[in-house]
């Protein structure tokens, strides 16, 4: 079984999810932040696309276990 990181940058975000009531609670995570997902070093099955030869993962932000500070270009 090939180990898989549990670490991403976010390449896109939604609006957010709307609740049985209809009300619309904004997406937390913003494009560029760093995010940690999954539990305990667990790889979760996430579907996956390829955008211009590059593998992205498709979560929800209820996936992210924690954002950490600052955003991508910060960590280069």
């Amino acid at each position: 079984m090939q180990e898989h990181p549990n670490i991403g940058e976010v390449m896109a975000v939604g609006p957010g999810a709307v609740d049985q009531k209809g009300r619309l609670h904004p997406n937390p995570c913003e494009i560029g932040q760093i995010v940690r997902y999954g539990t305990s070093g667990e790889y979760l099955s996430f579907p996956s696309v390829t955008v211009d030869g590059q593998d992205l993962l498709v979560m929800s932000w209820k996936d992210v276990v924690f954002v950490e500070e600052g955003h991508a270009q910060d960590h280069e």
